[in-house]
């Protein structure tokens, strides 16, 4: 064209040495500058282009994984597929609902003894319709807020709850149904009393061991209000009974016999439990009576000097202790000389002769002898006397 000048032809270009466009890694150097790759001679990407594509293919994948997992790497990676060709998917169950409380009580039926003297019972309930499936249904019962006892329920109508423990006294005891999902309203209150302590009886006149001169003796004690008390001469199998007052007194009267009687009492509560005592009386033969007795009755001749004490008892023709009466102790140790002590019995019949020494000069083995004389206030008499033997 005119006005322009022709272009080179490729003959015409100036010619470059082949080692002109390489780097000094041996690639060619492409036209836009040394960073640039150029494709060979074939048209074909050399091997340098080829590792560096995969490179990067492998860092987009890494960035895809990483974006599958969440950001921060805090979320394990999940494989598309499992590997096990036995592996099973995860079965998460629901758990099953429970059932509704029951809504209604049951009845405790009231036993025929509700005093009992044992410290358990067997009691009979009542359960009605619950209003909720029976599965896992109970019944339980309860002393105030104290659960004592639990007994299964498979259908309505009457279930024993047996062993109930029970406190000695009184025990309110409530019931109620109970199942998986809680427990239903009480029952009405049952009411049970525990006595197991038998009753006391008590004689307060006259004393065990008390010698009358009378045919017959009258008992009084105290023991529980309106207690009967059966009392039966063991040694005359007499008997008789009494009731005791709305204050525990009672009197029984008895036959004696000549001799020692012994005398039972005996009483059953309400709640069946019984309690006995025992005492003795003497019917004496209708005179002063008198009973000596010694602090030692042995002395050994090596434990010489020691002392002794001497006391005498002094009852009258009814048994009673008398008092004023004239007593006299003497005393005759083996191979020593007779002593003597005069006194007088005090207001309980008794009179004593204390620290009665025995010395060692003349003692010889064998036997001693305390005796003592007394003279009541009506001018009658008595003796007895007490070896005393020194060995």
């Amino acid at each position: 064209m005119d006005g322009l000048a022709p272009s080179p032809r490729r003959s015409d270009r100036p010619m470059v040495s082949q080692d002109a466009g390489r780097g000094n890694d041996g690639r060619r150097r492409g036209p836009d500058g040394p960073g640039a790759l150029e494709p060979t001679d074939d048209g074909n990407l050399s091997l340098g282009r080829r590792i560096g594509v995969l490179v990067v293919l492998a860092a987009l994948g890494g960035a895809i994984v990483l974006a599958a997992g969440g950001v921060g790497g805090n979320r394990p990676v999940t494989p598309l597929a499992s590997a096990s060709p036995t592996a099973s998917p995860r079965i998460v169950r629901t758990p099953r609902p429970l059932p509704s409380p029951p809504t209604v009580a049951p009845e405790i039926l009231v036993p025929d003894q509700t005093l009992i003297t044992t410290r358990t019972i067997d009691l009979r309930l009542v359960v009605p319709d619950p209003g909720t499936p029976m599965a896992g249904m109970e019944v339980r019962v309860y002393r105030n807020s104290n659960e004592l006892r639990s007994a299964r329920v498979d259908d309505v109508g009457r279930v024993k709850v047996k062993d109930i423990p029970l406190r000695r006294g009184s025990n309110k005891l409530t019931a109620t149904i109970a199942n998986p999902g809680g427990e239903g309203p009480r029952s009405v209150a049952v009411t049970i009393t525990v006595d197991d302590q038998a009753p006391v009886i008590k004689v307060r006149s006259p004393r065990s061991g008390t010698t009358l001169n009378e045919s017959k003796v009258t008992l009084e004690g105290r023991t529980e209000d309106g207690l009967t008390v059966n009392a039966r001469n063991v040694t005359t199998d007499s008997r008789a009974s009494a009731v005791a007052s709305a204050s525990g007194d009672f009197q029984v009267q008895l036959g004696l016999a000549p001799g020692r009687n012994t005398i039972t009492l005996s009483g059953r509560d309400v709640a069946g439990n019984k309690g006995t005592t025992t005492t003795f009386v003497v019917r004496g033969d209708g005179k002063t009576s008198v009973m000596l007795k010694l602090s030692r009755e042995v002395v050994r001749l090596k434990n010489l000097p020691r002392t002794v004490d001497a006391t005498v008892t002094v009852l009258d023709a009814a048994g009673r202790p008398l008092q004023g009466a004239a007593v006299m102790f003497t005393i005759s140790p083996s191979g020593q000389l007779t002593s003597t002590f005069p006194t007088t019995s005090g207001k309980d019949g008794t009179a004593t002769w204390s620290g009665i020494r025995l010395s060692r000069a003349g003692a010889t083995a064998g036997d001693g002898l305390v005796s003592v004389r007394v003279v009541a206030p009506d001018g009658s008499a008595a003796r007895d006397s007490v070896h005393l033997d020194f060995k």
